[in-house]
């Protein structure tokens, strides 16, 4: 606000420090990743808890009007086949814990038929933890209350997904059910992972470390 026109707000600009800009780009190919800083919190908690539900992300939508059972699983395998994250398994190797992609996963839709009142014996039958060693952590079941109506059940681990990639994922399942065509993914989270946990990348949050503690020295 100091600087109201261009050519001071221009000077001004010139004489502050410049950042560099790292790209994020595609981890080679690799047996195994390593884990975001967040991901590394969530499995240290998975350790210390492996019977929690707390990290679990469950959503039951109602479905209503005509549904074809076997479009729905198709939608969901190539919504598995389309992101890395939805088979993806973790696990500690030389004391270190990383993240395995799997090529494919077998992929089972839970298919019950139930009244309403039943129902919710079954959703809080399907909430249940997850084994972090196993290829997916993601769980679908779809409950049959009657004809054009049906309980979609899905679960995922908060370790491979939150809010905002939720959002995507449910946007992408539409798009498939639908048939239509998705274009390729540049980058997956495997990707932002390595990104984060590079030298470079801690290099820049170690001089953002020692400025806060000196700050508040």
């Amino acid at each position: 606000f100091r600087h109201q026109d261009i050519r001071s707000l221009s000077e001004f600009i010139l004489s502050q420090e410049e950042s560099v800009y790292v790209q994020i780009t595609p981890a080679p190919e690799k047996a195994h990743y390593t884990l975001s800083s967040a991901q590394r919190r969530m499995y240290f908690l998975y350790e210390y808890d492996k019977d929690s539900v707390v990290y679990n992300m469950p959503q039951v939508v109602k479905l209503e009007g005509e549904l074809d059972k076997e479009k729905l699983r198709s939608a969901f395998e190539l919504l598995i086949s389309r992101h890395e994250s939805l088979r993806t398994s973790f696990m500690m190797l030389e004391g270190e814990a990383v993240q395995v992609i799997h090529e494919s996963v077998d992929f089972d839709l839970e298919y019950r038929e139930a009244s309403e009142s039943v129902a919710q014996d079954i959703i809080q039958s399907f909430i249940r933890p997850f084994d972090l060693s196993n290829s997916s952590q993601l769980r679908a079941g779809l409950i049959k209350l009657s004809e054009g109506s049906h309980l979609l059940m899905v679960d995922m681990h908060h370790i491979i997904s939150d809010g905002v990639s939720e959002g995507m994922l449910v946007k992408d399942f539409m798009s498939l059910y639908n048939g239509e065509d998705l274009p390729a993914l540049h980058l997956h989270y495997k990707d932002y992972a390595e990104w984060q946990q590079s030298e470079e990348q801690q290099l820049r949050l170690e001089q953002q470390r020692d400025f806060w503690k000196a700050e508040f020295a």
